[in-house]
């Protein structure tokens, strides 16, 4: 109890409730820290979709988030700068034979943005989301595709699903959930013993899930 109660102190020291007013409530829910995060990663996803921004304005912001949208930007936008690239979205010799056997230039363009993003910020990108100008010519530049091919990807969901297992079978990417999760969740309130916020503990488990090839 101990732990968990640790635990609620970060999840809610960012709020001004003082240590000492942490009722049990604010103990139980600080154990779906973890769901909390998920669900703050997805609504920030989707708001960064040509969908989520029409619907963004419509949207009743009512319940509390554990993270700032500029918290979700540092943790799970693709990066744009020239190192950030070149340290992860650099293709690897083998990367790219699994991206050639890819039929059609947009699937094979398609499969190198999400194995980039798998590897960081560890995510899934959703279907219709914005890619930066940047992201799109610098991966397309290493398979010799223009961006553009990228608009025609994944008309069929049956092909991102194959993609996503592609990247199960070859890559060893697991997805958030079963015995995974839950030993994640058990390490969660032995780092909340460290973090200082909420932002450090979102941080700390995000990194936690790149190191494990969790996706997010």
């Amino acid at each position: 109890m101990l732990q968990v109660e640790r635990l609620a102190t970060v999840c809610f020291r960012d709020t001004g409730i003082p240590d000492q007013h942490v009722s049990q409530t604010f103990v139980w829910e600080a154990c779906l820290f973890v769901q909390h995060l998920i669900i703050d990663c997805i609504s920030y996803l989707i708001s960064q979709t040509k969908v989520g921004s029409l619907l963004e304005s419509k949207r009743n912001m009512a319940h509390r988030t554990i993270l700032t949208k500029r918290q979700r930007a540092d943790l799970f936008d693709l990066p744009t700068d020239e190192s950030s690239l070149l340290h992860h979205y650099t293709l690897a010799d083998d990367d790219i034979e699994h991206i050639h056997e890819r039929r059609r230039p947009e699937n094979r363009i398609g499969f190198a943005l999400q194995l980039c993003a798998l590897r960081y910020p560890g995510r899934i990108l959703l279907q219709g989301e914005v890619i930066p100008e940047k992201v799109l010519h610098f991966i397309g530049a290493q398979l010799g595709i223009s961006g553009e091919a990228l608009l025609s990807y994944a008309a069929r969901r049956q092909t991102r699903q194959q993609h996503l297992e592609a990247f199960r079978n070859i890559y060893g990417y697991k997805m958030f959930s079963g015995r995974g999760a839950r030993d994640l969740k058990v390490w969660l309130v032995n780092e909340a013993e460290v973090a200082r916020s909420n932002e450090d503990l979102a941080w700390r488990f995000v990194k936690r899930c790149r190191g494990a090839q969790i996706i997010l």
